[in-house]
């Protein structure tokens, strides 16, 4: 998995920027699978201690999920910047043309923007949907409150 941002913005090479955005999404593939069953799960169980631990789980994916939508975004603007633009010969390739070898870089991250932004929403709605379970959600304050378990 691509571990920093400045790993992205080095890429000069349409090849190798291609090969990065692949290995990106083979790791994201990979990295998301257990976050995607947990979002799967049904949440609506009596057991208070299975609900505070699924709710765990799923919330410590948001940090993860967050760094790997701020990957997706250097791709995706990296992608589209002009650093990829194909050189403008006389006559050998179009405004249109050079536009769209750009749009075909970036589309694959952007995918991933749309995709993570989703998990981030999905994640912030299971967790929230946990705390109404488990009777620790309102007004936001949970003083003298406490947990059954």
């Amino acid at each position: 998995m691509i571990g920093r941002i400045g790993e992205i913005l080095k890429l000069t090479d349409d090849e190798d920027f291609l090969k990065a955005q692949k290995q990106f999404d083979d790791d994201l593939e990979e990295a998301t699978e257990v976050l995607q069953s947990l979002l799967d799960k049904n949440i609506l169980s009596t057991d208070v201690t299975d609900t505070q631990m699924h709710m765990a789980a799923v919330e410590c994916y948001r940090a993860r999920v967050c760094k790997w939508h701020a990957f997706a975004v250097a791709f995706s603007e990296h992608g589209a910047s002009s650093v990829f633009l194909p050189a403008k010969k006389k006559g050998e390739i179009s405004e249109a043309d050079r536009q769209s070898h750009l749009k075909h870089l970036a589309a694959g991250s952007k995918a991933h923007v749309a995709m993570l932004d989703g998990f981030i929403r999905c994640i912030d709605s299971r967790v929230n949907a946990c705390k109404k379970v488990l009777g620790i959600e309102g007004d936001g304050n949970n003083y003298g409150k406490k947990y059954v378990s």
